[in-house]
Protein backbone atom coordinates (compact mmCIF):
# COMPACT_ATOMS: atom_id res chain seq x y z
CA UNK A 1 0.00 0.00 0.00
CA UNK A 2 1.42 3.68 -0.84
CA UNK A 3 1.97 6.15 1.64
CA UNK A 4 0.38 9.51 0.40
CA UNK A 5 2.49 12.23 1.73
CA UNK A 6 2.22 15.90 1.92
CA UNK A 7 4.73 17.45 1.31
CA UNK A 8 5.67 20.27 3.88
CA UNK A 9 7.92 23.51 4.02
CA UNK A 10 9.31 23.70 7.53
CA UNK A 11 11.26 26.85 8.28
CA UNK A 12 14.58 26.00 9.53
CA UNK A 13 14.78 22.66 8.00
CA UNK A 14 17.72 21.09 7.29
CA UNK A 15 18.38 19.04 3.90
CA UNK A 16 19.84 15.76 4.12
CA UNK A 17 20.12 14.80 0.24
CA UNK A 18 16.26 14.06 -0.62
CA UNK A 19 15.10 14.11 2.50
CA UNK A 20 13.84 16.30 5.06
CA UNK A 21 14.65 16.30 8.96
CA UNK A 22 13.92 19.02 11.45
CA UNK A 23 14.79 18.66 15.04
CA UNK A 24 11.21 19.14 17.16
CA UNK A 25 12.90 18.68 20.51
CA UNK A 26 16.66 17.26 21.89
CA UNK A 27 14.89 13.79 21.07
CA UNK A 28 12.00 14.06 18.58
CA UNK A 29 12.72 14.33 14.69
CA UNK A 30 10.69 14.48 12.04
CA UNK A 31 10.58 12.34 8.41
CA UNK A 32 7.62 12.87 6.15
CA UNK A 33 4.57 12.48 8.04
CA UNK A 34 6.42 11.02 11.40
CA UNK A 35 8.18 11.48 14.73
CA UNK A 36 10.45 9.72 16.12
CA UNK A 37 13.60 9.54 18.24
CA UNK A 38 16.55 6.95 18.06
CA UNK A 39 16.58 4.22 20.65
CA UNK A 40 18.89 1.63 21.86
CA UNK A 41 22.34 4.24 21.51
CA UNK A 42 20.78 5.02 18.12
CA UNK A 43 21.06 1.49 16.16
CA UNK A 44 17.23 1.85 16.24
CA UNK A 45 14.21 4.37 15.70
CA UNK A 46 11.16 4.42 17.72
CA UNK A 47 8.02 6.24 15.43
CA UNK A 48 6.43 8.81 18.12
CA UNK A 49 3.52 10.58 16.63
CA UNK A 50 1.51 10.65 13.18
CA UNK A 51 1.15 14.12 11.33
CA UNK A 52 -0.72 13.11 8.56
CA UNK A 53 -4.04 13.00 7.59
CA UNK A 54 -4.10 10.34 5.31
CA UNK A 55 -6.35 7.62 6.19
CA UNK A 56 -3.84 4.74 4.76
CA UNK A 57 -0.70 4.55 5.98
CA UNK A 58 2.12 2.49 5.48
CA UNK A 59 5.11 2.40 8.21
CA UNK A 60 8.40 2.88 6.86
CA UNK A 61 11.01 0.02 7.48
CA UNK A 62 13.95 2.27 7.70
CA UNK A 63 14.50 6.07 8.27
CA UNK A 64 18.04 7.51 7.17
CA UNK A 65 19.37 3.70 6.59
CA UNK A 66 18.25 3.05 10.77
CA UNK A 67 15.52 0.40 11.02
CA UNK A 68 12.19 1.40 12.85
CA UNK A 69 11.60 -1.14 15.52
CA UNK A 70 8.75 0.04 17.54
CA UNK A 71 5.22 2.37 17.55
CA UNK A 72 5.97 4.49 20.90
CA UNK A 73 3.96 5.31 23.71
CA UNK A 74 0.37 6.88 22.51
CA UNK A 75 2.52 7.56 19.51
CA UNK A 76 -1.48 7.37 17.56
CA UNK A 77 -3.63 8.16 20.26
CA UNK A 78 -6.57 9.63 20.04
CA UNK A 79 -5.66 10.32 16.09
CA UNK A 80 -8.48 10.78 14.04
CA UNK A 81 -7.33 10.27 10.45
CA UNK A 82 -5.07 6.97 10.31
CA UNK A 83 -7.40 4.46 9.77
CA UNK A 84 -5.45 1.26 7.91
CA UNK A 85 -1.81 1.30 9.47
CA UNK A 86 0.75 -1.59 7.68
CA UNK A 87 3.65 -1.99 10.03
CA UNK A 88 7.32 -3.25 8.46
CA UNK A 89 8.31 -6.56 9.52
CA UNK A 90 11.01 -5.08 11.65
CA UNK A 91 8.89 -3.17 14.48
CA UNK A 92 8.70 -6.12 17.17
CA UNK A 93 6.84 -4.11 19.59
CA UNK A 94 3.84 -1.69 19.98
CA UNK A 95 3.73 0.40 23.35
CA UNK A 96 1.75 1.33 26.23
CA UNK A 97 -1.36 3.30 24.41
CA UNK A 98 0.53 3.29 21.02
CA UNK A 99 -3.34 3.66 19.14
CA UNK A 100 -5.59 4.46 22.30
CA UNK A 101 -9.21 5.69 21.34
CA UNK A 102 -7.91 6.41 17.55
CA UNK A 103 -9.93 5.79 14.46
CA UNK A 104 -7.99 3.09 13.46
CA UNK A 105 -10.20 0.38 11.80
CA UNK A 106 -7.51 -2.32 10.81
CA UNK A 107 -3.61 -2.88 10.90
CA UNK A 108 -1.06 -5.39 9.57
CA UNK A 109 1.50 -6.76 12.23
CA UNK A 110 3.45 -9.04 10.94
CA UNK A 111 6.67 -9.04 13.72
CA UNK A 112 5.18 -7.75 16.06
CA UNK A 113 5.97 -9.57 19.36
CA UNK A 114 5.13 -7.58 22.01
CA UNK A 115 1.22 -5.34 22.69
CA UNK A 116 2.00 -3.45 25.70
CA UNK A 117 -0.82 -2.54 28.23
CA UNK A 118 -3.92 -0.85 26.30
CA UNK A 119 -1.99 -0.42 22.77
CA UNK A 120 -5.25 -0.33 20.77
CA UNK A 121 -7.36 -0.01 23.93
CA UNK A 122 -10.78 2.32 23.35
CA UNK A 123 -9.79 1.82 19.06
CA UNK A 124 -13.96 1.18 18.62
CA UNK A 125 -14.01 1.35 14.86
CA UNK A 126 -11.04 -1.80 14.99
CA UNK A 127 -12.94 -4.74 13.18
CA UNK A 128 -9.65 -6.08 11.83
CA UNK A 129 -5.90 -7.56 12.87
CA UNK A 130 -3.55 -9.25 11.13
CA UNK A 131 -0.79 -11.15 13.09
CA UNK A 132 1.58 -14.20 12.83
CA UNK A 133 3.28 -16.18 14.62
CA UNK A 134 5.37 -13.56 15.71
CA UNK A 135 3.46 -12.56 18.52
CA UNK A 136 4.41 -13.53 22.14
CA UNK A 137 2.73 -11.16 24.74
CA UNK A 138 -0.66 -9.58 24.74
CA UNK A 139 -0.60 -7.32 27.84
CA UNK A 140 -3.96 -6.34 29.97
CA UNK A 141 -6.44 -4.13 27.97
CA UNK A 142 -4.22 -4.63 24.62
CA UNK A 143 -7.68 -4.69 22.72
CA UNK A 144 -10.32 -3.53 25.26
CA UNK A 145 -13.14 -1.71 23.75
CA UNK A 146 -12.56 -2.82 19.76
CA UNK A 147 -14.64 -4.41 18.09
CA UNK A 148 -12.68 -7.35 16.42
CA UNK A 149 -15.55 -9.80 15.17
CA UNK A 150 -13.08 -13.33 15.00
CA UNK A 151 -9.66 -13.21 17.07
CA UNK A 152 -7.66 -15.85 16.35
CA UNK A 153 -4.60 -16.46 19.12
CA UNK A 154 -1.75 -17.66 17.12
CA UNK A 155 0.93 -20.44 18.99
CA UNK A 156 3.33 -18.49 20.00
CA UNK A 157 1.46 -16.82 22.48
CA UNK A 158 2.01 -18.30 25.68
CA UNK A 159 -0.35 -15.63 27.68
CA UNK A 160 -3.03 -13.82 27.43
CA UNK A 161 -3.53 -10.81 30.33
CA UNK A 162 -6.62 -9.93 32.11
CA UNK A 163 -8.79 -7.85 29.87
CA UNK A 164 -7.43 -7.95 27.13
CA UNK A 165 -10.15 -8.02 25.07
CA UNK A 166 -12.21 -6.69 27.46
CA UNK A 167 -15.50 -5.42 26.05
CA UNK A 168 -15.28 -5.99 22.16
CA UNK A 169 -18.35 -4.90 21.20
CA UNK A 170 -18.53 -7.41 17.93
CA UNK A 171 -16.53 -10.26 18.88
CA UNK A 172 -18.70 -13.26 17.86
CA UNK A 173 -15.47 -16.05 17.58
CA UNK A 174 -12.26 -16.65 19.39
CA UNK A 175 -10.10 -19.52 18.16
CA UNK A 176 -6.94 -19.98 20.15
CA UNK A 177 -4.20 -22.01 18.79
CA UNK A 178 -2.25 -24.70 20.05
CA UNK A 179 0.14 -23.21 22.51
CA UNK A 180 -1.44 -20.76 24.91
CA UNK A 181 -1.03 -21.53 28.78
CA UNK A 182 -3.35 -19.38 30.49
CA UNK A 183 -6.28 -16.78 29.76
CA UNK A 184 -6.23 -14.33 32.14
CA UNK A 185 -8.72 -12.62 34.42
CA UNK A 186 -11.79 -11.44 32.42
CA UNK A 187 -9.87 -11.13 29.42
CA UNK A 188 -12.60 -11.81 27.02
CA UNK A 189 -15.10 -10.57 29.51
CA UNK A 190 -18.48 -8.56 28.12
CA UNK A 191 -17.80 -9.76 24.39
CA UNK A 192 -21.80 -10.60 24.39
CA UNK A 193 -22.33 -11.51 21.25
CA UNK A 194 -19.38 -14.40 21.77
CA UNK A 195 -21.22 -17.26 20.55
CA UNK A 196 -18.02 -20.04 20.43
CA UNK A 197 -14.83 -20.58 21.43
CA UNK A 198 -12.14 -22.59 20.78
CA UNK A 199 -9.76 -23.74 23.94
CA UNK A 200 -6.86 -26.43 22.88
CA UNK A 201 -5.35 -28.56 25.46
CA UNK A 202 -2.25 -26.35 25.93
CA UNK A 203 -4.61 -23.88 27.77
CA UNK A 204 -3.64 -25.09 31.71
CA UNK A 205 -5.31 -21.85 33.63
CA UNK A 206 -8.21 -19.75 32.76
CA UNK A 207 -9.36 -17.00 35.07
CA UNK A 208 -12.26 -15.70 36.71
CA UNK A 209 -14.56 -14.16 34.58
CA UNK A 210 -12.81 -14.66 31.33
CA UNK A 211 -15.75 -14.59 29.26
CA UNK A 212 -19.54 -13.77 29.87
CA UNK A 213 -21.14 -10.55 31.42
CA UNK A 214 -21.96 -8.79 34.33
CA UNK A 215 -25.73 -8.06 34.44
CA UNK A 216 -27.21 -6.89 38.03
CA UNK A 217 -24.17 -7.94 39.61
CA UNK A 218 -24.47 -11.26 37.91
CA UNK A 219 -22.17 -12.93 35.55
CA UNK A 220 -24.05 -14.36 32.29
CA UNK A 221 -22.89 -15.61 29.21
CA UNK A 222 -24.74 -15.78 25.64
CA UNK A 223 -27.37 -18.54 26.05
CA UNK A 224 -25.59 -19.20 22.59
CA UNK A 225 -22.28 -19.96 23.67
CA UNK A 226 -20.14 -22.91 22.85
CA UNK A 227 -16.81 -23.89 23.95
CA UNK A 228 -15.22 -26.25 21.85
CA UNK A 229 -12.09 -28.50 23.17
CA UNK A 230 -10.83 -31.53 24.40
CA UNK A 231 -12.65 -33.78 27.78
CA UNK A 232 -10.61 -33.27 30.73
CA UNK A 233 -8.82 -30.01 29.97
CA UNK A 234 -8.62 -26.41 31.17
CA UNK A 235 -11.44 -25.78 28.38
CA UNK A 236 -13.52 -28.28 29.40
CA UNK A 237 -13.59 -27.72 33.31
CA UNK A 238 -13.93 -23.87 33.19
CA UNK A 239 -17.09 -24.78 30.11
CA UNK A 240 -18.97 -27.69 33.26
CA UNK A 241 -18.17 -25.41 36.31
CA UNK A 242 -19.80 -22.10 34.57
CA UNK A 243 -23.21 -24.47 32.66
CA UNK A 244 -21.62 -23.48 29.22
CA UNK A 245 -22.12 -25.68 26.07
CA UNK A 246 -19.04 -27.99 25.56
CA UNK A 247 -18.61 -29.85 22.08
CA UNK A 248 -16.03 -32.06 22.12
CA UNK A 249 -13.86 -31.54 19.02
CA UNK A 250 -13.10 -34.78 17.18
CA UNK A 251 -11.10 -35.55 13.94
CA UNK A 252 -14.04 -36.37 11.22
CA UNK A 253 -16.81 -35.10 13.47
CA UNK A 254 -17.86 -31.92 11.59
CA UNK A 255 -21.27 -31.07 12.31
CA UNK A 256 -20.57 -32.00 15.78
CA UNK A 257 -23.22 -34.34 16.20
CA UNK A 258 -21.22 -37.10 17.92
CA UNK A 259 -20.71 -39.12 15.15
CA UNK A 260 -19.03 -39.40 11.55
CA UNK A 261 -20.91 -40.26 8.78
CA UNK A 262 -21.95 -39.19 5.07
CA UNK A 263 -23.38 -36.05 6.44
CA UNK A 264 -19.90 -34.84 7.54
CA UNK A 265 -18.29 -36.07 4.03
CA UNK A 266 -20.96 -34.12 2.53
CA UNK A 267 -20.12 -31.05 4.35
CA UNK A 268 -16.30 -31.66 3.63
CA UNK A 269 -17.48 -31.87 -0.24
CA UNK A 270 -19.91 -28.57 -0.61
CA UNK A 271 -16.74 -26.80 1.44
CA UNK A 272 -14.33 -28.21 -1.33
CA UNK A 273 -16.71 -27.23 -3.99
CA UNK A 274 -17.46 -23.96 -3.11
CA UNK A 275 -13.66 -22.83 -2.45
CA UNK A 276 -13.06 -24.42 -6.22
CA UNK A 277 -15.64 -22.19 -7.74
CA UNK A 278 -15.49 -18.73 -4.90
CA UNK A 279 -18.63 -19.96 -3.56
CA UNK A 280 -20.19 -19.03 -0.42
CA UNK A 281 -20.27 -22.39 1.59
CA UNK A 282 -18.21 -21.62 4.70
CA UNK A 283 -17.22 -23.79 7.54
CA UNK A 284 -16.17 -22.59 10.74
CA UNK A 285 -12.25 -22.09 12.06
CA UNK A 286 -12.88 -25.18 14.32
CA UNK A 287 -14.97 -27.19 11.80
CA UNK A 288 -12.29 -27.22 8.84
CA UNK A 289 -10.13 -28.20 11.18
CA UNK A 290 -11.83 -30.94 11.70
CA UNK A 291 -11.89 -31.87 8.12
CA UNK A 292 -8.55 -32.19 7.42
CA UNK A 293 -8.49 -35.60 8.48
CA UNK A 294 -5.28 -36.36 6.30
CA UNK A 295 -3.17 -33.54 7.37
CA UNK A 296 -2.32 -32.23 4.35
CA UNK A 297 -3.02 -28.56 4.67
CA UNK A 298 -6.43 -28.80 2.04
CA UNK A 299 -10.16 -29.80 2.26
CA UNK A 300 -11.35 -32.01 -0.58
CA UNK A 301 -12.42 -35.10 -2.09
CA UNK A 302 -9.41 -37.20 -0.17
CA UNK A 303 -10.68 -36.24 3.15
CA UNK A 304 -14.35 -37.06 2.62
CA UNK A 305 -13.32 -40.23 1.25
CA UNK A 306 -11.66 -41.62 4.54
CA UNK A 307 -14.84 -40.39 6.52
CA UNK A 308 -16.56 -42.37 4.24
CA UNK A 309 -14.68 -45.66 4.60
CA UNK A 310 -14.97 -44.97 8.19
CA UNK A 311 -18.55 -44.89 7.75
CA UNK A 312 -18.53 -47.77 6.39
CA UNK A 313 -16.21 -49.87 8.63
CA UNK A 314 -18.47 -48.85 11.57
CA UNK A 315 -21.47 -49.41 9.73
CA UNK A 316 -20.22 -52.80 9.33
CA UNK A 317 -19.63 -53.14 13.14
CA UNK A 318 -16.38 -52.21 13.01
CA UNK A 319 -15.53 -50.29 16.73
CA UNK A 320 -12.62 -48.62 16.01
CA UNK A 321 -11.89 -44.93 16.61
CA UNK A 322 -11.46 -42.84 13.49
CA UNK A 323 -8.10 -41.44 14.62
CA UNK A 324 -7.17 -45.38 15.63
CA UNK A 325 -8.35 -46.54 12.21
CA UNK A 326 -6.13 -43.77 10.06
CA UNK A 327 -3.33 -44.85 12.48
CA UNK A 328 -2.97 -41.44 13.77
Amino acid sequence: MKNRVLSTLIAGSIAVGALSVMPVSAQTLVYEDFEYQYINDLQEIEITGYLGTDRYVDIPETINGVTVTSIGESAFRENEYAGQVILPRTVTIIKKSAFYGSKLSSIVMKGVETLEAHAFSGCTSLDWIYVDDKLKNIHNCAFQGTRIRDIVIPSSVEFVEQRAFNNTTGTHTVYIEDGLTEIGEEAFLSAQLLDWVYIPPSVEKIGDYAFGYFSFDHIRYNENLIIYGHEYTAGWAYAVANNITFREMVMGDVDFNGAIDSLDASMMLSYYASEATNGDYDLTRVQTDCSDVNADGEINALDASEVLTYYAYTATGGTGSFTDYLGL
